[in-house]
């Protein structure tokens, strides 16, 4: 396949797609036309990756806070749990030990 490079006209400093640029490094005549389209599209190619970077950070941090937010949420929660398992477990120690009922009504009235 013969490629042509006989495109004399200019390659301006204007934002270019990436197949513009491409084409134009396939078919400038003149180097510096085919030095400008290869350094636009190296920029390009930096823009977009310093933005797909910038997104993969926030959301790593994202991320980081959701896992830290859960943890947080999960160490509450256990606490919880133990807490009204002690409670539990007490009353029904005491349930167990043969007080009479009464007693043991007030004594679950005062722990609350």
């Amino acid at each position: 396949m013969a490629i042509d490079y006989r495109d004399e006209s200019g390659f301006s400093q204007a934002n270019h797609s990436m197949a513009e640029i491409a084409e134009a490094i396939r078919h400038k005549k003149y180097g510096r036309d085919v030095r400008e389209a290869m350094a636009q599209g190296f920029e390009a190619y930096d823009r977009v990756t310093g933005e797909l970077v910038k997104r993969m950070n926030d959301l790593e941090k994202k991320v980081d806070d959701l896992r830290n937010d859960f943890d947080q949420y999960k160490q509450k929660d256990d606490e919880r749990y133990n807490k009204l398992k002690k409670k539990v477990d007490s009353l029904d120690e005491q349930l167990n030990s043969g007080m009479p009922l009464d007693r043991w009504l007030e004594e679950a009235k005062e722990d609350n």
